[in-house]
């Protein structure tokens, strides 16, 4: 370019310095959410992996074994069948906690895998860098990448045991729960058969006092004897046959309800 003060002089326009290149947001907040994703994933994975794993330890190695001991927990327990479902929760919990997890864990190694490849192919796209800033912006790239991949190297040997370990785990969880259903419905069983028998007991006892004298009636009937008032005539009481005993049928073919309710017969 000319200077217009002195023809004879030419000056040549200072090249523009180019300003910082930015980094774009997959280098800073993309991948420190990742890293921060991966790390927590691979430690609640291993911490799911070791609830597990302990249950697993409590677990019989046969179904036999382990209802056994299904049976020790709920008698420890004074018999409560709460103590069951607390049993059964355990299990469960455990078991799908470590399906979510692995599933979890799978999920956040796929994407940071995809997004370490991103970042290390923008990396070689940036070897032929001509400026400092190119080259600055390249190794804040080439920084995430080595964030990046410690986390989900982890996180990848903690998947691959974890994996090894599912079938086990699952196996094993799998057979406690179904220890705590076959105690759960044997429970059942004896707690029915339990209250009937009970049941059972206070209705022979009820039909028992009916062979006896009632206190009340002899007193109130000692009154009416000792008024010598004999023309007013009182009701009966028609009792059931509950037992083959009384019963004008054969004790096989007893067909009594032991529920059935007493009768009066109004003279």
């Amino acid at each position: 370019m000319t200077d217009s003060t002195d023809p004879g002089t030419q000056t040549v326009d200072p090249v523009p310095v180019p300003g910082p290149v930015p980094i774009p947001p997959t280098s800073k907040q993309v991948i420190e959410a990742a890293t921060r994703a991966v790390a927590a994933t691979a430690t609640r994975l291993q911490h799911t992996g070791k609830i597990a794993w302990q249950i697993g330890r409590n677990v019989g190695t046969t179904p036999a074994v382990d209802r056994d001991i299904v049976r020790a927990i709920f008698a420890a327990a004074r018999r409560d069948r709460k103590s069951i479902v607390r049993v059964a929760s355990e299990a469960t919990n455990a078991l799908f906690d470590v399906r979510t997890a692995i599933k979890d864990a799978a999920t956040a190694q796929a994407q940071g895998e995809t997004l370490l490849l991103e970042q290390r192919a923008r990396l070689d796209d940036m070897k032929f860098a001509t400026t400092i800033d190119a080259a600055d912006v390249a190794l804040v790239v080439a920084d995430d990448i080595k964030r990046l991949t410690g986390p989900l190297e982890t996180l990848g040997t903690i998947l691959d045991d974890a994996r090894l370990r599912q079938g086990l785990i699952e196996s094993t969880l799998l057979r406690r729960i179904h220890s705590t259903c076959v105690i759960a419905i044997e429970s059942r069983v004896e707690e029915v058969t339990a209250q009937l028998a009970a049941l059972k007991a206070e209705t022979e006892r009820i039909h028992a006092t009916t062979t006896h004298p009632d206190a009340v009636v002899n007193a109130c009937r000692a009154v009416l004897d000792l008024l010598q008032i004999d023309e007013l005539p009182l009701p009966t009481i028609i009792w059931p046959k509950w037992s083959s005993v009384g019963s004008k049928h054969a004790k096989g073919a007893w067909i009594g309800d032991p529920f059935a309710v007493p009768e009066l017969k109004e003279p």
